[in-house]
Formats: structure tokens, C-alpha cells, sequence
């Protein structure tokens, strides 16, 4: 007791460092067993339960971890390995960017996402959305939240903040109301204007079009939209932001998920309510419109994806879509929609100032004009206080700090390209009641949690880099030669050219199936190189690598492939629950081996009338952007243990929501457009449980047509036997119970004969 009383500060400290560093997983020594720590997206989770052990006798460890031993410098050491191998990735990036560069004949082309010296460095651009008619709310926000004049041009000098009012221009440029604006920004030099025709309906385009606007002059951390009616504590704001400055892609604002109103004539209607499930069925989660924040490598996305990003009548709802398919962090700050007095007034007497506040009923402050100034002076933080703010030091600039092992060996860390500056002194002492020093390390005194917390920044501050970097890798690949940039849509000579690739889901345990499918529907031997030569369709069984590659499993393929010559093998550990991962791998490993204008995903249990596929994507030839399936909308299982369930089923919305409308899983055909957007974002396109669930949320934003073929799901006998007999035979055949055809070993053939269109069909097609 005397001794937890003694170290009591030290016990809080490591305390609260667990419940800081949740999402990074440490790796511990158990018995001069070192267990590698692993960064699956270059950052991912804590270990589940922190506990401390303040005992510092020397025979004893520092720190106790989910009941493990853990050396904390020992931790320290590693974890600065780990930095390593992330510094020697983002080289290896870095010297792929110059060559991918290089390539292009001016060798100039670049989207900038690093720091970009050409560009005004900045560390926040905040617009305000106005409108021609809403002069007097911009002298209120004038008035009231935002500087003015020579303070407005020093905050920005000073603290990188640029705030602008964001405009487009009337229906007649240089009419009326354009010249009241220019007179206004004369006055004020305060303006963002944009190459667009200012519409309550174009709000959408308007925000995909200021942030690329804003990204193309400004170098910033963070880009911020605001509408004029809300009020701001820039101070607040900026340190909200400045927390989360080091982390890749971060999406900011009041989460929420409203109701899709299809009802026309109704406010916030949603002409495209039949995307978004079924009728009653809520949006996904997405940060409310009056305020919000997105990172430099989000706004960049928006930049280079701007001529394909799919604008919904809302545009807070359009901005959700857009991310809800990345791997992005949704960052719900309630602070960021306090109501006005009282509410946002007894959270500033509480200490607890708000990053924004309106009133929901108006979606801003009601009577903006009049009452602004009220909202400021009640709500306001205080002045000066933006100035307060430390928003360029840095723990990452000139790092050269030197630990120390067993007090003899000296480990030097140096990082004199991505990581840089650590704090100039390691002076803190967590022992609040002796004034002693947490830890001696080589004789000097070592905030140990100190120099934990700085290296996981520091890992994250890596971990944003390495998310740059393979944005700008994407853009560089596939931009042309005259600057332009396109998804490599143009035909690629150098690759096997294809009318449509059907890649075949399969496991290593489904032999069985695969044979029950080369007797029935699929060609074999001299007939799939025929058909592949002949008609362009080339037809794979698609399959990874076990987990201990070139075992018993991995020969097993190696002979079967030997023998039929039909598998495609990925770079990939096979395992049901990693089907995302292996659908994102497989569109992108085929869009570079063949330059198809189709790619079709279909599973092994699952009855194919080649024929009438082909027939069915030769119709959608001619168009871009095209997504073909059986569309539907499921519900979101957040359950555990049950089939199908959803962990982040938090983004879809409230309990019980269904999911957005997305092809079912058993078939589904993308044009080569969407494959090659697929193989372009690859590093960033997210992973939810479900495949079918993460292939429509990257397309959910995109523009991107959703063709509904009730012929890829139809059901096996008497149901396509019906349908076949009446001339209407299906592309596709499965049974819903069972995801598949139930007992397909033995009911494929059985399926093909009854439902099959017949083996010529094929060769007949003119496509």
C-alpha cells in the first residue's frame, strides 16, 4: 500500500496512456520471447487491457500489459523499429513516385499531397459558404467570429489559418451581383471564388469544387467548410484540428444519420432515395453539413476523383458518400453542433467551449443577422485565444534523440528524411507528489509514457506520409502524357486484350466444386483457349496462397493448374473472413494481365449461361462507369456470432438500418473503368465484413451506374427451368438459402441441364 501510495502518479500516467494509445498494438517479451508488434494498416489497435505494476525494484518490470511483461524501453526500442521500416516504405515510395514521374514526357506532373513548396503553406483554410444574397450575415460573422483586415492577413501569416468567404459566380458573369461581390472583396480581400454558377441546388458541387479549388493554392493540414449562419471559436477549432494532426485521413464533424426522404416537394429530398435501401431506410453516417473538416490527403481525393464523384441534391450526404468506402476515420466531435444560448453558454462556464453552434430547427442560427453577435458574446471563447494555440511545433521535425540499453549500449534513432524533431528535453515527471524523475535511463531522467506517446505520433506522423504518397503514386501512374489524368479507360497494347475476364471464387478445399463446374458450364482444355482466343472471354478460378506458402495446399493448386491450366493466383493468404481483401486484389491483378472491357466476379456454387453474360455486358458496352447485378439492400446484422455480421455497423446508421443498394455477392460484372479506379486506390479502399458491402461503398460516390439484372439471380429448379423453356434463359443460377446452389457437387450438372442455354449459345453471340 505504501508503495502503490508512492508511485500513485506513475500508476494514473500508464493508466491513461492505455486508454490514449487504443488503437496501437504493442509487441511484448515474454520470457526473452520477442513478439513482433504488427501494423496491418500501418497503425492499428492497443492491446485490449492496460494494467500497471509500479513496482520499480530492479528484478521486477516496469509495466504489466494484459497480464504480460512488459520492458517498456524494451517497447520503446522496438516500436522505433517499427518506425524504421515505415521511414524505408515511404522511401521506397518516394523513389517509385520519381520513376513514375519520370515517365511522363515533361516530368513535371505532380497532385502535390506532400508538402508542395510551389503552394501557400497553411495549416487550416476555412470557407465560409455564402451566397450573393447574404451580405449582411458575412458583416455579422465579420463582426463577430472571424478577423478582419490586417488581423485577418496576420493569423494567416502568423498561424497558417486562411479563413475565405467561398462563392461562385451568377448566371451572368460580371453582372450585378458579381460586381457586389467584387466590390465587397476590395473592401475585405477576403474571398474564395470559384469557377461555378452559384445554386442552393449545386451545394454539392460547390463543396467538391472549393476543396479542389482550395487544395490547388493552399498546402494546408486540414480544409474546413463553414456556413455563414453558424458561429466558430476559431481557437477551439484549430486545436480540435491540431489533435488530429498526424493522422491519415481524418473526416471531422457531428456524425449523424438521417431519415432518406423520397417524398418530392419536400425539403432535403432525395431524388436517388431507391440507392440508399429500402423505403423508410436512414443514411449512412456522415458529418452534418454546417461544419466540417477533412486532411489533406481527403482533399486531394476530391481533387484528382472530382470529374467521377457522384454529387446526391445533399451535399453532406454527397461528402459521407465519397469516404464511406476509404479507409478514413470518422471523427464524431459533439462539440462541433452546440445549440446557441444557454446550451453553448453553460458549456463555456463549464470550461467546455464549442467548436461551432447553431440551432438545428434553422440548420444554422436562427435570425443569423441579429443574433450573431448575442451567440459570440455569450458562447465566445476569449480573446486572443486562437493566438494561444501551438500549432507548428511539431515532435517530428529534427528528431536525433539517443536511448539507452542495460546503461551500456547506446541505440541511436535518427531519421533525418520523414522523421525529424522530438520535444528538445524529456523533462516531465510523472511522480507529481516527490518531484522525482519517472525513470533513469543512462543517468539522465526519462519521461518514459512521455516518450511512448511521442513515438506513436511519430508513427502516425509516418503513417499519414505513407497515405500521401500512395495518393500521389495513383495520380502519377495514371495521368497522360498532356497532363490530363484518366482511370486507364484508353486500351493498354501491351496487355492481353479481352472482351471480359470472369475470375471463379474458390478455396482449397472446394476441388470438388470446381470439377462439378468444368462438367457443366465452364470449357476445359483446348475450348478455353479457343474461347479465350477467339471470343475474348477469359474464364479463371481465382485463389490466393495458404498461409505457409509452397505446403501441401499450395502444391495442390500448383498440380490441378498444371493439369487444367485455369487458375489466376493472387499475392494474398486465402480465408473467408479476408473475401474483401481478396475481391480488391483480384479486379486489380486482372485489369493488369488483360485489357477487358468487363471483369466479372462469380462464386464457385454458383450456374453461369456464358451466352447470355456476355450478351448482357455487350449491351452496356458503349457506357462508362457500369455496375451490373442483382441490386439489393440487406440488413445490417450487429449481432455478434451471427452469419453475415457487420463490426462497424455503427457507419450504416441507426439499429436496424438496411445497408445502401449494392449488388448481391454470388455474381457481379464491373466495367473496366471501375477496375482500374479499384487498382488505383487500392491502399485506401476500405474493407467492411461483407465483399458485396465493400464493393458498393467504393462505388456509392462515384458516378456510377447501378444496372439491376434480375437475370444474374435467379433460382434453380423449376425457377431458370421456367424461365429457360419461355426463352428468357439466366445468366445466373443459385439458390438464396444457401448463398449459392445448395449441394452444388452434386446438383451442378443436374442445374446445367435443366436451366443451361445450350453449348453453342456462346459462340453465337456478336459482341
Amino acid at each position: 500500500e505504501q508503495l502503490l501510495e508512492k508511485h500513485f502518479g506513475f500508476c494514473i500516467a500508464c493508466f491513461l496512456a492505455g486508454s490514449f494509445f487504443r488503437r496501437w498494438p504493442f509487441g511484448f517479451l515474454n520470457n526473452n520471447q520477442q513478439i513482433p508488434i504488427n501494423y496491418s494498416n500501418h497503425i492499428t489497435k492497443l492491446a485490449d487491457e492496460v494494467t500497471s505494476d509500479c513496482d520499480h525494484d530492479k528484478n521486477k518490470p516496469l509495466k504489466l500489459i494484459g497480464g504480460k511483461s512488459l520492458d517498456v524501453m524494451g517497447e520503446v526500442l522496438r516500436t522505433h523499429q517499427a518506425i524504421q521500416s515505415l521511414d524505408k516504405t515511404i522511401s521506397a515510395l518516394e523513389k517509385e513516385l520519381e520513376v513514375a514521374r519520370a515517365s511522363h514526357i515533361d516530368g513535371k506532373y505532380s497532385l502535390g499531397i506532400a508538402s508542395n513548396q510551389s503552394l501557400r503553406k497553411a495549416f487550416a483554410v476555412i470557407g465560409i459558404n455564402t451566397a450573393f444574397s447574404n451580405k449582411k450575415r458575412r458583416e455579422a460573422v465579420r463582426a463577430s467570429w472571424m478577423p478582419t483586415g490586417e488581423e485577418l492577413r496576420r493569423i494567416e501569416k502568423e498561424k497558417g489559418i486562411v479563413i475565405r468567404f467561398v462563392i461562385g459566380h451568377s448566371a451572368k458573369p460580371g453582372g450585378v451581383l458579381d460586381k457586389g461581390i467584387d466590390a465587397e472583396d476590395a473592401e475585405h480581400q477576403d474571398f474564395l471564388r470559384l469557377n461555378l454558377i452559384e445554386g442552393y441546388k449545386k451545394l454539392s458541387t460547390k463543396t467538391k469544387t472549393y476543396f479542389s479549388t482550395a487544395f490547388s493554392i493552399w498546402d494546408a493540414e486540414f480544409y474546413v467548410k463553414v456556413d455563414d449562419d453558424v458561429h466558430v471559436n476559431l481557437g477551439t477549432l484549430v486545436n480540435t484540428l491540431a489533435n488530429q494532426k498526424s493522422k491519415p485521413r481524418i473526416y471531422i464533424g457531428c456524425m449523424k444519420s438521417g431519415p432518406v426522404l423520397y417524398q418530392k416537394g419536400m425539403k432535403y429530398h432525395e431524388p436517388e432515395y431507391w440507392k440508399f435501401g429500402e423505403e423508410g431506410n436512414n443514411y449512412f453516417m456522415h458529418a452534418t453539413g454546417q461544419i466540417y473538416a477533412i486532411s489533406k490527403d481527403l482533399a486531394a481525393y476530391i481533387s484528382f476523383n472530382s470529374p467521377i464523384l457522384h454529387t446526391y441534391a445533399n451535399e453532406d450526404v454527397s461528402l459521407g458518400s465519397w469516404f464511406i468506402g476509404l479507409d478514413v476515420e470518422h471523427v464524431d466531435d459533439r462539440s462541433m453542433c452546440c445549440g446557441t444560448p444557454p446550451d453553448c453558454e453553460w458549456k463555456a462556464k463549464e470550461g467546455s467551449v464549442c467548436v461551432a453552434s447553431f440551432d438545428w430547427p434553422c440548420s444554422g442560427i436562427c435570425n443569423a443577422v441579429e443574433r450573431m453577435k448575442e451567440v459570440h458574446n455569450s458562447c465566445g471563447e476569449r480573446d486572443g485565444a486562437v493566438w494561444n494555440v501551438d500549432l507548428w511545433r511539431s515532435f517530428f521535425s529534427t528528431w536525433t534523440h539517443t536511448f539507452h540499453q542495460d546503461n551500456n549500449q547506446q541505440i541511436p534513432i535518427n531519421f533525418p528524411n520523414h522523421v525529424t524533431k522530438l520535444a528538445d528535453e524529456v523533462t516531465s515527471d510523472c511522480d507529481h507528489h516527490d518531484n522525482k524523475p519517472l525513470k533513469s535511463v543512462g543517468g539522465k531522467s526519462v519521461d518514459v509514457m512521455g516518450e511512448v506517446k511521442r513515438t506513436h505520433q511519430a508513427i502516425q506522423s509516418l503513417d499519414k506520409t505513407i497515405s500521401a504518397l500512395e495518393m500521389e503514386l495513383a495520380v502519377a501512374r495514371t495521368s497522360h502524357n498532356d497532363g490530363q489524368t484518366s482511370l486507364g479507360i484508353a486500351s493498354n497494347h501491351s496487355l492481353q486484350r479481352a472482351f471480359v475476364v470472369v475470375g471463379i471464387n474458390t478455396a482449397f478445399s472446394s476441388k470438388k466444386r470446381r470439377d462439378s463446374v468444368r462438367s457443366s458450364w465452364m470449357p476445359t482444355g483446348e475450348e478455353l483457349r479457343r474461347m479465350e482466343k477467339e471470343k475474348g472471354i477469359v474464364i479463371r478460378f481465382v485463389i490466393g496462397h495458404s498461409a505457409t506458402p509452397g505446403g501441401v495446399l499450395d502444391k495442390a493448386i500448383d498440380a490441378e493448374d498444371a493439369e487444367h491450366q485455369d487458375f489466376l493466383r493472387l499475392n494474398h493468404v486465402e480465408g473467408y473472413h479476408q473475401l474483401s481483401t481478396k475481391t480488391r486484389l483480384y479486379f486489380s491483378t486482372a485489369i493488369s494481365i488483360w485489357d477487358a472491357d468487363f471483369y466479372v466476379k462469380v462464386d464457385d456454387d454458383v450456374h453461369v449461361n456464358l451466352g447470355m453474360l456476355v450478351n448482357s455486358l455487350a449491351n452496356h458496352k458503349s457506357k462508362p462507369r457500369i455496375y451490373i447485378g442483382c441490386m439489393k439492400s440487406g440488413p445490417v446484422l450487429s449481432q455478434k456470432g451471427v452469419k453475415y455480421h457487420e463490426p462497424e455497423y455503427w457507419k450504416f446508421g441507426e439499429e436496424g438500418n438496411k445497408y445502401f443498394r449494392h449488388a448481391t455477392g454470388q455474381i457481379y460484372a464491373i466495367s473496366k473503368d471501375l477496375a482500374a479506379y479499384i487498382s488505383i486506390n487500392l491502399p485506401i479502399l476500405h474493407r467492411y465484413a461483407n465483399e458485396d458491402v465493400s464493393l458498393g461503398s467504393w462505388f456509392i460516390g462515384l458516378e456510377v451506374e447501378h444496372v439491376d439484372d434480375r437475370s444474374m439471380c435467379c433460382g434453380t429448379p423449376p425457377d431458370c427451368e421456367w424461365k429457360a423453356k419461355a426463352g428468357n434463359a439466366c445468366v445466373a443460377s443459385f439458390d438464396w438459402s444457401c448463398s449459392g446452389i445448395c449441394k452444388s457437387v452434386e446438383r451442378m450438372k443436374i442445374v446445367h441441364n435443366s436451366c443451361g442455354e445450350g453449348d453453342d449459345t456462346v459462340w453465337n453471340v456478336d459482341f
